[in-house]
C-alpha cells in the first residue's frame, strides 16, 4: 500500500545521496551559500537510517508535505548566524525527504518502480544537472506542481519496462531532467529556510528543546567540545534545564566517556533536587 500510495521512500540510496549533495554544491556555486564545507554532515543526514529518520521527522512517510512544512519551520526557528554541523545534518535529513517527495515513478507499479530506481542508482553519476532559478517554497503549492511534472512521463516509462525496453527507453533520456527536478527542489527548500522565508508554523518550546538536545547528543558523540558547549548554552537559554533534563545530559557525557563533565552535571542535579 505504501509503495502504491507514493508516500513511502522513493529514489534509491545512491540517487538520494547524490541528489542531496548535488543540491548543496548547487547552492554554494550559484547562490553563495557556504555549505560545501559541511558536505560530510549533509551526506550523513541524507544517509540516515529509517529508524532515525522517523525519530526526527515522524510523519515523513504518512504526511510528507506536512512533515516538510513543519521541519522547514523548525529549522528556520533554530537557525543562527551560521550553519553549524548539526544544522547541516538536519538539512541533509530534510533533503532526503524532499528527494523522495519529488521522485519520478513514486506511484508506479512496485516491480517497475523498484527496477527503475536500481537502474537510476547505476546511472546517476553520469547525469548532467540542469539548474533553475531559486524559488521560495510554500510546500502545499510547490510540491503539488513538482509532483505533477514528475508524473507526466511515468505511464510511458512504465510501458517501456512492461515491454522489456526498461531503462534504455524514455527513462534514460529523461533522467537528467528527472534528477535535476529533485536537486532543484532540495535546493529551493534549503534556500527558503536559509533566507528566513518559510511559512510560519507554530514551534513549541518542547520541539526547540528536543532539537537542541539532539544537537547536543550529536556533538558529544563526535567529541566536538566547542560545538557541544554552544549546543548546551542554546538549550539552557530556553529555560528548560529541569533536573531530569540535566541528568539526561550528564548521562550523555558519561556514556561518551567524559566522566568529569558528567559529574559536573550530576552535581547540578543534586543542587536542584537534593533528595
Amino acid at each position: 500500500v505504501a509503495l502504491w500510495s507514493g508516500s513511502a521512500e522513493a529514489w534509491g540510496p545512491v540517487a538520494r545521496t547524490s541528489i542531496v549533495t548535488s543540491a548543496a554544491r548547487l547552492l554554494a556555486k550559484e547562490n553563495a551559500i557556504p555549505v560545501t564545507n559541511l558536505l560530510s554532515d549533509i551526506r550523513a543526514g541524507a544517509e540516515v537510517s529509517d529508524a532515525d529518520l522517523t525519530a526526527l521527522i515522524p510523519d515523513w512517510d504518512s504526511d510528507p508535505i506536512g512533515a516538510v512544512t513543519a521541519e522547514m519551520s523548525l529549522l528556520q526557528a533554530v537557525r543562527g548566524d551560521r550553519v553549524d554541523p548539526y544544522f547541516a545534518y538536519r538539512l541533509g535529513v530534510l533533503g532526503r525527504v524532499v528527494s523522495s517527495l519529488t521522485a519520478t515513478m513514486r506511484t508506479a507499479k512496485p516491480s517497475y518502480r523498484t527496477q527503475y530506481y536500481a537502474d537510476v542508482d547505476g546511472s546517476v553519476g553520469n547525469v548532467t544537472i540542469a539548474s533553475s532559478p531559486r524559488a521560495t517554497v510554500d510546500a502545499s503549492l510547490y510540491f503539488r506542481q513538482v509532483q505533477d511534472d514528475s508524473e507526466v512521463r511515468q505511464p510511458l516509462i512504465e510501458k517501456d519496462y512492461q515491454d522489456g525496453v526498461g531503462f534504455r527507453g524514455l527513462a534514460a533520456k529523461s533522467l537528467s531532467r528527472d534528477v535535476s527536478r529533485s536537486i532543484n527542489a532540495v535546493a529551493d527548500v534549503w534556500w527558503t529556510i536559509l533566507q528566513g522565508q518559510s511559512r510560519a508554523v507554530s514551534i513549541s518550546q518542547s520541539q526547540l528543546a528536543r532539537y537542541h538536545e539532539n544537537a547536543l547528543t550529536f556533538y558529544i558523540d563526535r567529541g566536538n567540545r566547542r560545538e557541544t558547549d554552544d549546543a548546551y548554552d542554546r538549550l539552557r537559554a530556553l529555560g528548560v534545564d529541569s533536573p531530569d533534563m540535566v541528568k539526561r545530559i550528564g548521562d550523555l557525557f558519561y556514556e561518551a566517556g567524559d566522566r568529569t563533565r558528567a559529574i559536573e552535571e550530576y552535581r547540578v542535579v543534586l543542587e536542584k533536587e537534593p533528595g
